[in-house]
C-alpha cells in the first residue's frame, strides 16, 4: 500500500478531490434502491459515457428522499423557500460519480465476483441473529423492486465497491501538519467579545394614523383581509368498531387464518428454573460491590461441586420471596429477564447450573430443571382471539358498505341525508360555518378538506367521505365564497398594522443613525445606542467552538457568522439585522487569540488533528472541484437542466 502511495502521489491529489468532493458535497452513494435501472433516452454524456433521464430521475429521487427525511413534514414548505433546485442537484452528483467512476475504472480499482457477493451478503441478506444466507427468491424481489437486472445491479455494486476502496485509501494520506491542527485549535477558541445594541419595534411610539391613511392602506392590502371559503355541513360518522358483531367469520376463516399466522401463535420457550439471587449494597462501595462477588463465585462453585442447590439458595440468595422455597422460579418465558439471562440459560444443559449472570442489582445463578421449546398453541385456544382479529379486519368495509347502502338510497329518492339516515345513526352538524382548515372533532382530521374537494355539481348532494377505515356521510348546508369585509369592519385590525408598520420604520431608521454614528467613531457606540432607546447587551463573549452565552438569547447564525468573521477589534459590524420585533447592531470589542502553549490546548491537540483532516480535503475541493471538471468532457441536454 505504502508503495502505491509513493508511485502515484499525483494521481492520489487528484482523486482524493473527486472523492471528497462526491462525497461531501454531493452525497454520492449506492442510490440504486431509490429508482430504477439506467435505461431510457439519452440526458447527456461525461467523457463519451452516456448518461439517461432515467440515470437523473434516479439520483433526483435519492436527493429528494435524504431532503424528506431531513425535513419531515415541513419539506413541501421548506423546499420551496430554500430553493432547493434538486435537479441540478441531481445532475451535479451524477456528474461527480460518473467521474470519480472513471478515474477509479481507470486506475484498476476492479471489484471481483467474490467482493460482490460479500457485499450483497452483509447488505441485503443479513438476518436478525446477523447471519446472512443468500435467498434467490429474496434476490429476484429485489431486482424487481429496483428495476434492474442481476448484471446491472451488480455492476452499480462494483462501482460502490470502488469508490469505496479509494475513500479507504486516501483517507490514510490526507494527514494534516501539526500546524493545520494549531490553526484550527486557534480558529475555534479564539474569543470575540461582543456588544450588541436593539432597537425595539414598538407601535405605541408610532403617531396615530389619519382616515386618508388607513384607507389608503386597506385598499393595498384587502387580500389580507379576506374571509378565506366556508362550509357548514352535517355528517353521519360509521367507524369500524360499530359493525364488528355484523361480520360473519365461518370456521373455514378461522382454520385458514390460523395456518397462515401460524408463527404468530406460537407458546414462546419456556424454562423451568431455580435461581441464587445476590443483590449489592445499597450504598456504591466498591469494596462491598467486590464481596458480593465473591460471594456468588463461592456460591457457584459450590454448586458445580455438587452442593444442593436448594440449601444454597437459604445460604446465599437475597431475594426473600424464593429464599425459602428453594430459589423456585418456576416456568420462566424467553425473553422475561432480558437478553443476558436467556443467553446463560440457552447454553446451560438440564440439570447443569449456568455461569454467574451479572444484572444492575447484583448476580444470579441459575439451575435449570427442565425446557419446553417453542409450539404452537391449540386452535381451540386461539380461536376467539383470531375471530376477534378477522372482525376487527374485516369491519371497516361491513361499516363503508352500510354508509353507501344509505347514500344510494338517498339519491334514488333525492332526499337530503337527514331524511335518509335510518333510526340509531346520529347526525351531527359543524359549530356554524368552518374554514377548510377546522374539521368538526379531532378524529375526523381531514373531513372538512375533503368536504371542499367535492366537485361543485355535487355539493348539496349527499356525498360519502372514507378518512381511513371511518367513512363519514356528509351534507353540505352553505358554502360561503371568500369574501373581503368592509373597511369599517375590520378598522380597528388596519390601525393596528399601520401603527406598526409605520414603528418598524421608525426602529429601522434609528438603528441605521446608530450604525452610521458608531461606524465614524466606533468609541461612541453605547453612547449612541443609549441616546436612542436602543438595549445595550455586553460584552459577551462568544467562539466558535462554544454556542452563544443565555445573555445573547436572540443572537441569529447570521450575526453570529458576522462576529466570527470580524478581523480586528473595536469593528462595528457594517450592517444592522433586522426581525420581526427588533433591529440589532454589533460591534466586536476585544478579539483574544488563545495560548497554543497551555497545557489544556495542547491536550486538545489531537482531537483538532482528526477535524483537521477533513478540512484540509473540503479546502483543497473548493479550490480544485472546477478546474478538474473542465478537464473533462461534459454534455448534458439543456431541456433537463430547465425542469424542475
Amino acid at each position: 500500500m505504502i508503495k502505491f502511495i509513493h508511485r502515484n502521489q499525483q494521481f492520489i491529489g487528484i482523486v482524493f478531490l473527486f472523492v471528497a468532493a462526491c462525497f461531501a458535497i454531493s452525497g454520492v452513494g449506492l442510490d440504486i434502491l431509490h429508482g430504477g435501472g439506467t435505461k431510457g433516452r439519452d440526458a447527456g454524456e461525461v467523457n463519451g459515457q452516456k448518461l439517461t433521464a432515467e440515470d437523473i430521475a434516479r439520483s433526483e429521487r435519492s436527493i429528494e428522499s435524504r431532503y424528506r427525511q431531513m425535513f419531515g413534514e415541513q419539506y413541501a414548505k421548506l423546499a420551496g423557500s430554500l430553493n432547493l433546485n434538486i435537479r441540478q442537484q441531481a445532475i451535479d452528483t451524477l456528474v461527480d460519480r460518473t467521474i470519480l467512476d472513471q478515474e477509479a475504472e481507470k486506475q484498476g480499482f476492479a471489484a471481483s465476483d467474490e467482493a460482490v457477493r460479500q457485499y450483497l451478503l452483509n447488505n441485503f441478506f443479513k438476518g436478525q441473529d446477523g447471519e446472512a444466507s443468500f435467498s434467490a427468491a429474496t434476490y429476484r424481489n429485489l431486482l424487481q423492486s429496483v428495476g434492474m437486472s442481476a448484471p446491472e445491479f451488480e455492476r452499480e455494486i462494483k462501482d460502490e465497491i470502488a469508490r469505496t476502496t479509494l475513500v479507504n485509501i486516501l483517507r490514510d494520506v490526507a494527514v494534516p501538519s501539526s500546524k493545520d491542527a494549531e490553526n484550527l485549535l486557534r480558529r475555534q477558541k479564539t474569543t470575540y467579545s461582543v456588544i450588541t445594541a436593539t432597537v425595539p419595534v414598538d407601535p405605541s411610539t408610532a403617531p396615530e394614523p389619519t382616515e386618508g391613511d388607513l384607507k389608503k392602506y386597506y385598499e393595498s392590502h384587502a387580500t389580507e383581509y379576506e374571509t378565506p371559503a366556508q362550509v357548514s355541513y352535517s355528517y353521519a360518522v360509521f367507524t369500524p368498531v360499530e359493525f364488528e358483531k355484523e361480520v360473519n367469520i365461518t370456521p373455514q376463516d378461522v382454520e385458514f387464518f390460523y395456518s397462515e399466522n401460524a408463527a404468530k401463535y406460537q407458546l414462546p420457550e419456556q424454562h423451568k428454573l431455580r435461581a441464587i439471587k445476590l443483590l449489592y449494597p445499597k450504598e456504591s462501595d466498591p469494596a462491598k460491590m467486590a464481596a458480593v462477588r465473591e460471594r456468588a463465585n463461592a456460591a457457584r462453585n459450590e454448586a458445580v461441586s455438587g452442593a444442593k442447590f436448594e440449601d444454597l439458595v437459604t445460604t446465599y440468595s437475597d431475594d426473600l420471596p424464593t429464599k425459602f422455597t428453594g430459589g423456585d422460579l418456576g416456568w420462566v418465558t424467553k425473553g422475561e429477564k432480558g437478553e443476558a439471562f436467556d443467553q446463560a440459560v440457552a447454553t446451560t444443559t438440564v440439570g447443569s447450573v449456568s455461569e454467574i449472570i451479572e444484572t444492575d442489582y447484583g448476580f444470579e445463578i441459575v439451575k435449570v430443571e427442565e425446557k419446553r421449546s417453542a409450539q404452537p398453541r391449540a386452535l381451540d385456544e386461539v380461536r376467539v382471539e383470531i375471530e376477534g382479529e378477522l372482525r376487527k379486519r374485516e369491519a371497516p368495509a361491513y361499516a363503508a358498505n352500510r354508509a353507501r347502502e344509505i347514500l344510494l338510497q338517498a339519491k334514488r329518492d333525492g332526499k337530503i341525508l337527514s331524511e335518509s339516515l335510518p333510526a340509531g345513526n346520529a347526525l351531527k352538524a359543524t359549530n356554524g360555518y368552518v374554514p377548510q382548515s377546522k374539521d368538526p372533532e379531532a378524529t375526523l382530521s381531514g373531513l372538512t378538506q375533503n368536504v371542499f374537494m367535492l366537485p361543485s355539481s355535487e355539493r348539496l348532494q349527499p356525498n360519502l367521505i372514507e378518512l381511513g377505515d371511518t367513512t363519514v356521510l356528509v351534507q353540505v348546508k352553505e358554502f360561503k365564497e371568500p369574501a373581503t369585509p368592509p373597511f369599517e369592519e375590520v378598522k380597528e385590525r388596519v390601525v393596528t398594522a399601520v401603527k406598526a408598520e409605520e414603528a418598524r420604520k421608525l426602529a429601522s431608521q434609528k438603528a441605521d443613525e446608530i450604525l452610521k454614528a458608531a461606524q465614524a467613531n466606533p468609541g461612541s457606540f453605547t453612547t449612541e445606542a443609549q441616546a436612542r432607546a436602543a438595549t445595550v447587551v455586553g460584552p459577551v463573549e462568544i467562539s466558535r467552538e462554544e454556542s452563544s452565552p443565555d445573555k445573547l438569547p436572540k443572537m441569529t447564525s447570521q450575526m453570529r457568522s458576522a462576529v466570527l468573521s470580524a478581523d480586528k477589534p473595536n469593528h462595528v459590524i457594517g450592517q444592522v439585522f433586522p426581525s420581526s420585533r427588533e433591529f440589532t447592531i454589533l460591534k466586536v470589542e476585544e478579539i483574544k487569540a488563545p495560548n497554543i502553549a497551555d497545557p489544556k490546548n495542547v491536550a486538545e491537540l489531537t482531537k483538532y488533528r482528526s477535524q483537521a483532516s477533513q478540512e484540509v480535503a473540503n479546502n483543497m475541493i473548493t479550490s480544485t472541484l472546477e478546474l478538474l471538471k473542465s478537464r473533462s468532457e461534459i454534455e448534458i441536454d439543456p431541456s433537463l437542466i430547465g425542469q424542475q
